[in-house]
């Protein structure tokens, strides 16, 4: 129903009084049924009810201080890919679909504050930066089950069954996690590039069996534009795509039996898909 003046408000998490100190809480989603808070705090996955009635509970461990994230978008799928979002939560609540980003082998760069009052630390920050040529992240994909009864507290702890995909098919090692969607029938539909940005393979992932199949592949000579106009169409498996394997973007309609069926033609193209009747 939204938020109004008679909302209540709560505090799901004072990060100030948690027992490992505190820290920013970054990319707080909230579950489409309005149950569930989840977000990332020092490196790991979180997830709470929207009623405060339990604490928010990790859904992973093992990354906090080793160079590992869950649950943030790698640098380059922010900065090349316009992809912000690190974690899915499925449409039921029931599970999340996570990033894992291993920068272990990435050498730190240090970056000083021009112009900056301070001195020392204060003056200077360290990241881990992928360099052109140079080795990338590497990327996981997981679903993790969002039962807040038991597995790991705010301290960390044991994790939870996570279930992991093999997304190197298509082009190896070296890719681009591009997309992530739920879809209704409760797969995923992930898109993943190669490192040149010339092929685009979209796969779907059982969260059941951690099956992976490729559905198609997106070509070019040039680049291949990512775009966010993948639309689900029930529960049959269907989806409206955009390609531009024609020189323009027009919309299709991919089908399980049938492939891609295009659906607009012409020498113009599709900015955007406002809406799906």
């Amino acid at each position: 129903d939204g938020i109004n003046e008679d909302s209540p408000l709560r505090r799901l998490f004072d990060p100030e009084a948690a027992p490992l100190g505190p820290g920013p809480i970054l990319d707080p989603q909230i579950s489409e049924d309005g149950s569930l808070v989840c977000f990332v705090w020092r490196e790991e996955l979180y997830c709470v009810p929207a009623d405060g009635s339990a604490p928010p509970r990790a859904l992973m461990a093992g990354a906090r201080g080793t160079g590992i994230t869950h649950g943030l978008a790698d640098f380059l799928a922010q900065e090349e890919l316009d992809r912000y979002e690190g974690f899915w939560i499925s449409p039921d609540g029931g599970q999340v679909a996570f990033e894992e980003v291993d920068e272990t082998h990435i050498p730190e760069f240090r970056i000083m504050h021009s112009g900056s009052d301070s001195v020392g630390d204060g003056a200077q920050e360290d990241h881990r930066y992928p360099f052109a040529g140079e080795p990338n992240p590497k990327v996981r994909l997981f679903v993790v089950p969002t039962a807040l009864g038991g597995g790991a507290d705010e301290a960390g702890g044991a994790p939870r069954a996570a279930m992991g995909f093999d997304l190197t098919g298509p082009f190896g090692e070296d890719f681009y996690l591009a997309r992530v969607n739920w879809m209704p029938d409760g797969s995923l539909t992930v898109q993943v590039l190669n490192r040149e940005q010339t092929q685009l393979a979209v796969l779907n992932l059982d969260p059941r069996t951690g099956g992976v199949r490729t559905l198609f592949t997106e070509r070019t000579d040039v680049w291949v534009n990512v775009h966010d106009m993948l639309k689900p169409i029930g529960k049959t498996g269907q989806f409206l795509w955009a390609s531009e394997r024609t020189g323009h973007r027009h919309l299709h309609m991919y089908e399980p039996q049938g492939g891609l069926r295009p659906i607009t033609a012409g020498e113009w193209q599709v900015e955007e898909v406002v809406a799906v009747d």
